[in-house]
């Protein structure tokens, strides 16, 4: 009997914490002050970990000329603009007026200043520009108005590259929860 209380609280506890992973809030990464990755980031029904890289869009997706994806790396978004746009809204209020993505050359004032531009790239055009939606005021952290547009794709941009986060399978959590029934001792009369 003792094993089986002992079973059943480890199978709570189990569920338990696979219940509570899956509604963790966003949670922002800084490496060196500036905003590196995004974990728990929740965009339109499904969880994601992003991460923030300068990079060029055919560095990191490595598409064709045709916009075909090789090597299977396709952007999230691709082919998905409100499922993008919603991306960007969801991380510029997550960057607020404070935090920052890099620090980008200003030629005006000759410095570098705080930015809190973030590309998510959604599209192509038909003479081959990459269509992404970003922060329009990527220089001043405490507006924020999201954009569209086009751009080549060795424009260097601070992209957001995004992981879904698996959810628990219905199997797990019924084998979690039926684990204490099938592995109890029958008592004999």
């Amino acid at each position: 009997m003792k094993f089986q209380k002992t079973l059943l609280t480890c199978a709570l506890i189990a569920l338990t914490s696979i219940a509570t992973s899956t509604t963790n809030a966003a949670e922002l990464i800084f490496q060196g002050g500036l905003v590196s990755y995004i974990n728990n980031l929740e965009v339109n029904g499904k969880t994601y970990n992003a991460s923030i890289i300068i990079s060029q869009f055919t560095q990191t997706w490595h598409p064709d000329e045709n916009f075909n994806f090789v090597t299977g790396n396709t952007p999230t978004f691709w082919h998905d603009p409100v499922g993008a746009q919603t991306a960007v809204q969801k991380i510029m209020d997550l960057l607020g007026d404070t935090h920052q993505t890099n620090n980008v050359w200003h030629s005006p004032s000759s410095n570098f200043i705080p930015s809190d531009e973030i590309v998510v790239p959604y599209d192509s055009t038909p003479d081959n520009q990459v269509i992404s939606y970003f922060d329009a005021d990527r220089l001043d952290l405490t507006v924020d108005n999201i954009t569209t547009n086009s751009h080549t794709q060795s424009a260097a941009c601070i992209y957001a590259t995004f992981v879904e986060v698996p959810e628990p399978t219905t199997a797990s959590l019924l084998a979690l929860t039926t684990l204490p029934f099938m592995l109890r001792r029958r008592r004999t009369a």
